[in-house]
């Protein structure tokens, strides 16, 4: 495959909370040997031991792995939760009922800190200091939109013929 005369040197995490994965070359090596890299095709080819993927999905325990998802799906939950306001002889009003803001407090019932806690859209559109979190956050994700557009041009003005 041409890529304008660049060659790949090599691979690294985006963020480094991710260096627990283990090499980011050895993994991107063994996730290059799929031809479709979907979710269940990864977690399918990590169940041989020998795999360095191996050690990212099978290495904790069940109980803790069953905590770790029912976290996931209570933040999909929140993600994808809609509320439907109605309104006689008008169309239905759908809006995402909670927002993800980032918080910098102690979970009382856990003792550990929390970075981020779901709040109700509507209400946190009432509260002042609600709302300036929920619009940082916006731009933030606007902002991270705009970066990742940049650099797929970049990508596209360097590497694609």
């Amino acid at each position: 495959m041409k890529n304008n005369g660049y060659k790949i040197s090599g691979y690294r995490y985006k963020n480094k909370c991710s260096a627990t994965w283990g090499d980011a070359n050895d993994i991107a090596g063994e996730l290059s040997l799929l031809e479709m890299r979907t979710p269940q095709k990864i977690v399918e080819f990590a169940k041989d031991s020998s795999t360095h993927l191996h050690k990212i999905f099978y290495s904790i325990k069940d109980k803790d792995a069953a905590d770790i998802w029912r976290l996931d799906e209570a933040r999909r939950l929140c993600q994808n939760m809609i509320t439907i306001y109605t309104k006689k002889d008008e169309e239905d009003f759908c809006v995402k009922t909670f927002e993800s803001i980032k918080i910098d407090m102690i979970l009382e019932e856990e003792d550990a800190p929390a970075s981020r806690m779901y709040i109700d859209v509507v209400s946190g559109l009432r509260d002042n200091d609600a709302r300036l979190k929920i619009f940082d956050e916006v731009i933030k994700l606007q902002n991270q939109a705009t970066a990742k557009m940049v650099a797929l041009r970049d990508i596209e003005s360097k590497l694609i013929p």
